[in-house]
């Protein structure tokens, strides 16, 4: 492969020489005669880095089980029913003491004689009158003297009546005794009696959230690449060469 490369290279490089009108062996020159000189290049490919989308993961679903949640609740559990009971009571009695009258009030008369009592009383037996009396005094004087003279009297008794005879009402009070007797202080009733409900708090178990199956979407990942890529293909081109000395001249 590789002498059939120099072979080549040999070949262009007589065919140029041979070619070439008044100019030198194996030069690169196009001669004093030539006004335009072009020389065969290689143009390289034209490259450029792009971004492309890929596809990092796929979308996948994943399926999320929730337990069910449980707890205690307290609640109120009745025991016993409230109930009415109907409770029947006697009457009742006391013994009082009563007033009684046991004999009415009586109305008499009475008779009461005269009170009488016996009064002694000075009384005039003779009448007054005056009488003429000697006397002496210390002196043997005598004297004449008219003496009043008071009247005869004795002592006399009679009887006087103090209170006349009279006929007196007698009221007799009436006579009364306390006597026991049997009082209703209340009669007999039906009391109706209310018992309220006997209950209690119990702690049962409940399930405050149920269990939940849900499914859980993860969209694909995509992420993006550079990559190099060529634009354009390389080639061969003519350039204008302003270069007109052979390959071995000076």
């Amino acid at each position: 492969m590789k002498l059939d490369g120099l072979a080549a290279c040999a070949a262009i490089f007589i065919g140029c020489g041979l070619a070439s009108t008044g100019a030198h062996a194996f030069g690169h020159g196009c001669g004093d005669r030539a006004v335009e000189c072009y020389e065969k290049v290689r143009r390289p490919d034209v490259y450029a880095t792009v971004k492309r989308r890929v596809l990092v993961s796929p979308s996948t679903a994943e399926v999320v089980r929730t337990p069910a949640i449980y707890g205690s609740r307290a609640e109120r559990v009745v025991i016993e029913p409230g109930r009415v009971e109907r409770v029947r009571e006697p009457a009742v009695y006391t013994t009082r003491l009563k007033r009684v009258m046991v004999r009415q009030p009586r109305v008499s008369y009475e008779h009461v004689p005269a009170v009488v009592k016996t009064v002694r009383q000075r009384v005039e037996v003779g009448t007054s009158g005056y009488r003429w009396e000697r006397r002496r005094d210390l002196f043997g004087r005598e004297r004449l003297c008219k003496v009043q003279i008071a009247p005869r009297t004795k002592i006399v008794e009679r009887r006087v009546v103090v209170t006349p005879a009279a006929k007196v009402r007698r009221i007799t009070p009436a006579v009364y005794e306390q006597v026991p007797e049997r009082v209703l202080v209340r009669e007999a009733r039906t009391r109706r009696i209310y018992s309220p409900e006997v209950s209690t708090i119990v702690h049962r178990r409940v399930m405050l959230t149920p269990p939940d199956v849900r499914v859980v979407h993860h969209p694909a990942v995509i992420g993006t690449t550079h990559e190099r890529v060529r634009v354009r293909s390389g080639g061969y081109e003519w350039r204008a060469s302003h270069s007109r000395r052979g390959l071995f001249e000076r």
